[in-house]
């Protein structure tokens, strides 16, 4: 949105004070240069569904986000998607407006680019065609971090894995998936017992683009957002190790392996790895807090954007993805130092900003469903003198409030318009309270 340039050094609301304040950050002592990059697989208790392509929670066993991008797991193969920005059309953009009886903007040369855009999803399908509709997906090397959401209002805390088993994906033929930690993608091994005939394994990519070979042998397979290559697969026998030659071929759309002198009686490893498309921003951390324990707070990521809480030594204690019902606009975060709860501002939300609060071991555990007049919260500072949080940001109607005190409840909300604007547009984001 264009917003006057203040930047108020303290929010204009009554404070009532509550001494001086001696308390200090912890000195870091850990650096951390992809803090939301984890690589590992997570259990779906109902916070994962494909909603436009009809896949529903108990579909997707497993998903997890990487590289800026979203996967999901099912028993025949897996989905990866991807957010892309596409800008509404004027009959869009009025009908957004209607809905939420959102006036015309009333400041000349002002346009109001929270309207603009829209995201679309788009899809890369990984399908392992005739696979066992009852093969197990088991997992290994548990994490010790939780990882949390919320559905419908109610928290849920996920447990996670490195490496993900489909067990007789086939008759005879067990895939292994993990996330490689020196490189971008997935890795996947096949493996065969004895006796089993490589091709029964038939790899299909409904949603691809067009599909080729690159001159060493890799197969491109073309995404609305990107190329995924597979590389070249590797294929030894299991009993001892030997190389065996190993190649992708096309028939119809249908991807399998073409291996040559194979003892069946010795059984079969093929070793193939995707890479994917990479998005900037996967891993940039907007804001930083901490409590008294020392522990270091982090929200950033890519849309829903998630708050990651480290322990003093940098380990991972957990995460949150948030559950905004409008995910796109990054707000802000606070935490309260001295008990150690989150609060997470919805940036933008036509139907007015939200927020939550998760308390010290990541559940949500309150939400503020937002007031229409206060659509934008740009900023959130925690108030240690009225132990409230102190809200700035502002919105398209006329009026707008710019600022608030929210209680730790999430219910009490006390708007204000700071700046006294007569009309929307007109912002504070920027915000800092003084500690005396």
């Amino acid at each position: 949105m264009n917003k006057i340039l203040f930047f108020y050094l303290a929010l204009s609301l009554s404070l009532t004070t509550a001494g001086h304040s001696t308390e200090k950050p912890p000195t870091p002592k850990w650096t951390l240069k992809t803090p939301f990059e984890q690589k590992v697989f997570i259990e779906n208790l109902g916070q994962y569904e494909i909603k436009e392509k009809s896949v529903k929670p108990k579909d997707i066993i497993y998903g997890t986000r990487q590289d800026g991008i979203h996967y999901f797991f099912t028993k025949d193969g897996l989905w990866v998607m991807n957010y892309r920005a596409v800008k509404r059309t004027e009959k869009e953009i009025e009908k957004e407006k209607e809905k939420y009886h959102i006036k015309e903007v009333e400041v000349p040369g002002k346009e109001e680019k929270e309207w603009m855009w829209k995201f679309v999803p788009e899809f890369h399908r990984m399908e392992f065609v005739g696979a066992n509709p009852n093969a197990e997906l088991i997992t290994e090397n548990e994490v010790s971090q939780v990882y949390n959401f919320a559905v419908d209002k109610k928290p849920l805390a996920a447990h996670a894995y490195k490496k993900l088993i489909y067990k007789n994906l086939y008759p005879g033929v067990d895939m292994e998936l993990f996330f490689p930690e020196d490189k971008t993608g997935f890795k996947y091994n096949l493996i065969l017992q004895p006796g089993v005939n490589p091709n029964i394994i038939k790899i299909k990519y409904p949603e691809s683009q067009g599909m080729s070979f690159s001159p060493e042998g890799n197969l491109i397979i073309a995404s609305p957002f990107g190329d995924f290559t597979d590389h070249a697969p590797v294929a030894s026998e299991a009993a001892n190790g030997k190389a065996i030659d190993c190649n992708f071929t096309l028939n119809k759309e249908i991807v399998q392996f073409n291996v040559q002198n194979y003892d069946v009686s010795k059984g079969l490893i093929i070793d193939p790895y995707t890479s994917t498309p990479v998005f900037t921003g996967g891993n940039n951390a907007f804001d930083v807090d901490w409590d008294n324990g020392g522990n270091c707070y982090v929200y950033g990521g890519t849309a829903p954007f998630q708050v990651l809480k480290f322990n003093p030594a940098g380990g991972l204690i957990w995460s949150y993805t948030t559950a905004f019902s409008s995910a796109w606009y990054y707000g802000d975060f606070a935490v309260d130092h001295n008990a150690g709860a989150c609060y997470i501002t919805d940036g933008f939300n036509s139907g007015g900003a939200q927020a939550i609060k998760i308390n010290t071991a990541g559940a949500q555990v309150a939400i503020y469903n937002g007031n229409p007049l206060f659509q934008e919260m740009w900023r959130i500072s925690f108030s240690k003198c009225t132990n409230q949080a102190v809200i700035a940001g502002g919105g398209t109607s006329s009026p707008s409030y710019t600022g608030c005190y929210l209680d730790t409840t999430l219910v009490n909300m006390s708007p204000v318009n700071v700046i006294n604007s007569p009309s929307g547009l007109h912002d504070m984001w920027g915000l800092c309270l003084d500690a005396f």
